[in-house]
């Protein structure tokens, strides 16, 4: 939780050391869960405690969100994100909804890179809310809490038919790299 809400980019020895940490609860988890699996329902509520408790938590540790929602708002006016870059957006003059956002973009000069689906996202988490950002990223970090969970059915189901216990799942679904990429940062490579 504190890697969701605390460290800003440039904290690296807090990013560390809360990876560290983490990182060491997570191998203490995981070992347990090896030697006695019966805890896998105590991981999988823990797992989805924590992705539900980082939704509400505006991503930390990168700025890409700003961009998701520069392309979700430029769908809403009826504008394909990879017709225009957000400078070149910028110097139509489009109005001031767009300045709020454009200062915050990590990289103004290129096309969005983000796929169809992703665009599909945010596009419906600006149509929840146009002006609200959190609501809005709490709309995006939603759906990748219910994408995570597919992902967590069918790597259960897929172990399941190999011969493989269906609880290492959790390994991925604890690890603390994917539940702060994720999750905490609103980055769609889970999905």
């Amino acid at each position: 939780m504190f890697l969701g809400i605390y460290p800003i980019q440039s904290e690296y020895a807090l990013i560390l050391a809360g990876f560290t940490v983490a990182f060491i609860l997570y191998a203490v988890i995981i070992r347990d869960l090896a030697m006695n699996p019966s805890k896998g329902r105590w991981c999988l509520v823990v797992g989805i405690l924590l992705r539900i408790a980082l939704i509400v938590c505006f991503p930390a540790l990168s700025d890409d969100v700003f961009r998701f929602l520069w392309d979700g708002h430029l769908i809403h006016s009826g504008i394909n994100p990879l017709s225009y870059t957000p400078e070149e957006w910028i110097a139509t003059g489009p109005g001031e909804s767009w300045s709020r956002l454009f200062p915050a973009l990590n990289s103004p000069g290129y096309y969005t890179v983000y796929p169809p689906v992703s665009q599909l996202v945010f596009f419906l988490s600006t149509f929840v809310s146009m002006d609200d950002l959190i609501l809005s990223v709490m709309a995006m970090k939603t759906v990748l809490l219910i994408s995570d969970l597919g992902v967590l059915y069918f790597l259960s189901y897929f172990l399941k038919k190999y011969g493989m216990p269906a609880g290492r799942a959790m390994i991925y679904f604890l690890n603390p790299l994917v539940l702060i990429e994720l999750m905490g940062n609103a980055h769609f490579e889970g999905m």
